[in-house]
Order: structure tokens, then C-alpha cells, then sequence
């Protein structure tokens, strides 16, 4: 399959079993084709994510195994998505406990590639210090960068009550916030490939690599997983 003709199966998704039913093997065979795109689609129909409720035979589907290697294969080519899902699974506990601290090394890198869901995520890890060192600085600038999901209002509030009365690091904090911002609109729009190049020219600049340098010293430690 093409990937051009991926797309196509998308609006399928939409119209219910009978599109799963057409979708399915055209995603399938884009996935095994390493079209990473169609790899997190994939993950989402064995996660139960892109229909709910499915009636028999298709419930069947349902496999948190399955899921989770189509994801990984994602995140391997560094598919935003497919490291947004991967780190949020790894966070549920789908690959074990020891495995949940892989959340935050995972959502590190879908940040870095314009994933708003994952800044979201990792927000709220850095606001209660779980599996990174607490860092309320850390959690406002990804606070920021997720302010497109209804509930990143109420998380900015609590952290900016948290970070109160010193306004002056506020301020300083949200005109960081805000470049990174701009930097990070610039990743999420550019397309897949391109975004690695760009990647090492933007890092020359000093409010990205201050903030990824303090996001890689936060005390995330790596894991074997294999």
C-alpha cells in the first residue's frame, strides 16, 4: 500500500464496525509496510481506543498485548504519537510496574516533537514529583504548551497558586514558556522526516536547550526493557 492511500481508511474508521471491518486489513498491511502512522492506528483498534463497544467478532480485537508492540514499533521511529501511547501504557501499568517509569522518558521525546497530550502528561508528573524529581518550573512550561486540552486550565491554576507569591519567576517563566512554544508549533507542524534536521538547528538556541538540558537532568532514570 502506498502511503498516500492511508489516509483514506481514516474516514472508514468513523462509519462503525462495517468500516473497521474494510479499514482493518488496509491499515494492517500499512502498518507492516512501517508506516508509522498506521502503526499507532493500529495500536488504538487493539487498545479498544478507535471503536468501543464493538459488537462480535470484533471485540475480540482487543488485545493490550497487541497494542502495545504496534505502538513500540511507532515510538521506535520516533512517530509522536506512537511515543505519546507508549508512555502512556507504560505509565497504566500495561508493561509491568517496573515499566512505568519509562513514561517520562517517552513523553520527553514526544514533547520534543510537539505532542501537547505529552507535555500534559509530563506536567502533571513534574508537579507531584512522581518518577521525575519535582520541578514546579518544569511543570509550567509544560502546562503551557498543552493549553489546547480543556484540562491544562485548571492544571496551569494550581501550579501558578503553587508557584506564588514570587511573580517575578512567574513572569520569567511564562516568557519561557511562550518561546518554547513558538519552537514547539514550528516541530508539530513540519512533516516527519524534516523534523529531525530542524530539530539540531533549534537546539542552538539558548531557551530550547536550557529547558530540554533541564528537562534530561531531572533525574529520569533508564531502563533495560528488554
Amino acid at each position: 500500500m502506498l502511503d498516500q492511500q492511508y489516509p483514506q481508511c481514516l474516514s472508514l474508521l468513523q462509519q462503525g464496525p462495517s468500516g473497521l471491518a474494510t479499514a482493518y486489513p488496509l491499515v494492517k498491511q500499512a502498518a507492516e509496510e512501517d508506516n508509522s502512522d498506521a502503526q499507532v492506528q493500529l495500536g488504538m483498534i487493539f487498545e479498544g481506543l478507535t471503536l468501543t463497544h464493538l459488537p462480535a467478532p470484533f471485540h475480540l480485537m482487543h488485545n493490550h498485548e497487541l497494542s502495545a508492540h504496534w505502538y513500540k514499533l511507532a515510538a521506535d521511529s520516533d512517530n509522536r504519537d506512537g511515543l505519546y501511547h507508549y508512555g502512556r501504557i507504560a505509565y497504566l501499568g500495561r508493561l509491568g510496574e517496573k515499566k512505568k517509569s519509562l513514561a517520562p522518558i517517552y513523553w520527553n521525546k514526544a514533547v520534543e516533537l510537539g505532542s501537547k497530550k505529552a507535555a500534559f502528561c509530563l506536567a502533571k508528573l513534574y508537579l507531584r514529583g512522581e518518577f521525575v524529581a519535582q520541578d514546579l518550573k518544569c511543570a509550567y512550561i509544560m502546562a503551557s504548551l498543552s493549553k489546547d486540552i480543556p484540562e491544562s486550565a485548571k492544571l496551569l491554576s494550581q501550579i501558578r497558586s503553587s508557584i506564588y507569591p514570587n511573580l517575578h519567576e512567574l513572569e520569567s517563566l511564562s516568557l519561557s514558556a511562550a518561546s518554547f512554544e513558538r519552537k514547539f508549533e514550528v516541530l508539530k507542524n513540519e512533516t516527519h522526516d524534516a523534523k529531525s534536521v530542524h530539530h539540531d538547528s533549534i537546539a542552538e538556541k539558548t531557551s530550547w536547550d536550557l529547558i530540554l538540558e533541564k528537562l534530561a537532568s531531572t533525574g529520569i532514570k533508564h531502563h533495560d526493557e528488554t
